[in-house]
């Protein structure tokens, strides 16, 4: 009934491809957004500071796309499988 026209506004357009995104991080978002599944690769070691750097750069990518559920799901598995050592 409105006679506005349809806005087909995909979500990656929004996305400032010059930035500095991490690719893996760009490719972890998209099969996240298609299973609902975030999945780190096993082979990250927790004890050197890789599991740091790669929920970094997925929490960079989740603002990158301002994903409020995405940014929760990383922030979760962060603090689910981060070794603290206090």
């Amino acid at each position: 009934m409105c006679r506005a026209s349809w806005k087909n506004d995909p979500l990656l357009n929004h996305l400032d491809l010059k930035s500095d995104l991490d690719p893996e991080a760009v490719q972890t978002y998209l099969d996240w957004i298609y299973t609902s599944t975030l999945s780190i690769p096993s082979q990250i070691a927790y004890s050197n500071g890789t599991f740091s750097l790669v929920m970094l750069k997925l929490w960079t990518m989740a603002n990158a796309v301002e994903d409020p559920s995405f940014k929760a799901k990383v922030i979760i598995i962060y603090f689910a499988e981060a070794p603290f050592s206090w």
